[in-house]
């Protein structure tokens, strides 16, 4: 079930901008389990997807603006310090029980929707450092198949293996894509516009790196979601 969830999710939220379909959609075939809950459960997967996201490609992107824009050596390393110590204090912040009692729980409690589910919030307090870390590492190995598949995807349409480049590239493509308000319909446009930014700039073929976007779309987001809509044909006709 929670694999027919993810699936359904991916269809639902491919045609809503920000993907906000999929927070209903993962709901749909998880009878015992209410809608604000599956809510809540997606929004943790995507905080720890955001914070990686953000971690990775914010390091890659300092790195980036270092070399290509000759940026002082000691710039970049004051500024990646404070990126790292920025992240260490906001581990130290989610898994703070007094943040989620004080501030978090008792704003939500005052809004009047929110009120009767109050209590299901409580999982946000609940997860320990071993948790949270799990839950990061998680997240990087599913963050690395994205990065990967790009630079792999890369590589075979400009027929070079410099995977560093590429790597390099799609941390900086999948940063964009996420840094860059997503009102278009499954992100189309800002991804594919932010692989051709940077292929220019690094003097490669703008063409090979729209491809590969394109068909990294297609892989990760289209495919699924044409199974998540057969799943959701037939649980219909059921």
């Amino acid at each position: 079930k929670i694999l027919k969830s993810l699936f359904i999710g991916f269809s639902g939220g491919i045609v809503t901008p920000f993907k906000l379909g999929e927070f209903v959609a993962r709901a749909l075939p998880l009878k015992n389990v209410s809608i604000v809950e599956v809510t809540l459960a997606t929004a943790i997967d995507k905080l720890f997807t955001l914070i990686v996201v953000c971690f990775v490609g914010g390091i890659s992107s300092l790195l980036f603006i270092h070399f290509y824009y000759s940026v002082s050596f000691f710039i970049t390393l004051s500024l990646i310090i404070v990126f790292l110590i920025s992240f260490y204090f906001l581990f130290l912040l989610i898994n703070n029980k007094k943040f989620w009692d004080e501030i978090v729980y008792e704003k939500l409690s005052q809004i009047k929707f929110l009120e009767k589910h109050i209590s299901k919030f409580s999982l946000l307090g609940k997860l320990s450092p071993k948790v949270t870390w799990q839950l990061t590492f998680i997240t990087l190995l599913y963050y690395l198949t994205f990065t990967t598949q790009m630079a792999l995807l890369l590589a075979a349409f400009l027929h070079q293996y410099d995977l560093i480049n590429y790597l390099w590239i799609s941390n900086l493509v999948i940063f964009s894509q996420t840094i860059i308000p997503q009102v278009t319909i499954a992100e189309l446009g800002i991804r594919e516009g932010s692989t051709v930014f940077f292929m220019n700039l690094l003097g490669l073929s703008a063409a090979a790196g729209f491809n590969a976007a394109i068909l990294l779309f297609v892989i990760n987001l289209v495919l699924p979601s044409i199974a998540g809509t057969f799943l959701i044909i037939n649980k219909n006709n059921d």
